[in-house]
């Protein structure tokens, strides 16, 4: 008897103990994936990769599809990048990050020297407008789920955007 209250009880501690329960619906989004502060870019794409295989209408979906998309453009797999970077905007058109997804798909069309599509990407970065009073500038923030921390500034006659405090691409209309 006693043999088995302690067979039940070491269950119930090692499942406590597992990193499986980091999966569970309430708890936030790099825990369930078990994220580290250093973590293994590999293995965090092959982890949002299988949660957007195995649900696509998670509610983490949509980080997910960033994180992949912007895994790609990290590895300098452009047309991956681009592919998942579109169909990010066509599933969350107004989401928070749709605006970097669109300053890396004009990236994307820098790097490719494609000015017709740079053209058209700059067109629409800059139809979202906003009314500057009272400061030189605003700011927009967004972390991925990679840990980057993305800073928008919006100024008059340009957008600078900063990648971990670093300049990672400036606009002009």
């Amino acid at each position: 008897m006693k043999i088995k209250y302690l067979t039940i009880f070491f269950s119930i501690f090692l499942l406590y103990l597992s990193p499986t329960i980091a999966l569970c619906q309430d708890s936030d989004f790099k825990v369930r994936f078990n994220f580290t502060s250093n973590p293994d870019e590999e293995l965090i794409f092959m982890k949002l990769r299988r949660s957007l295989f195995t649900n696509t209408k998670a509610r983490d979906a949509q980080k997910a599809k960033f994180g992949i998309a912007e895994y790609y453009f990290k590895h300098n797999d452009f047309s991956d990048a681009s592919r998942d970077f579109k169909d990010y905007l066509k599933s969350y058109p107004s989401s928070e990050s749709t605006l970097l997804a669109k300053i890396y798909l004009y990236q994307i069309a820098q790097i490719k020297n494609d000015v017709e599509l740079k053209n058209s990407y700059k067109k629409d970065i800059f139809d979202n407008t906003f009314i500057l009073l009272f400061s030189e500038f605003k700011v927009l923030k967004y972390k991925s789920v990679f840990s980057n921390n993305y800073e928008i500034h919006y100024y008059v006659d340009k957008i600078k955007v900063f990648l971990n405090g670093e300049l990672f691409a400036e606009i002009i209309p």
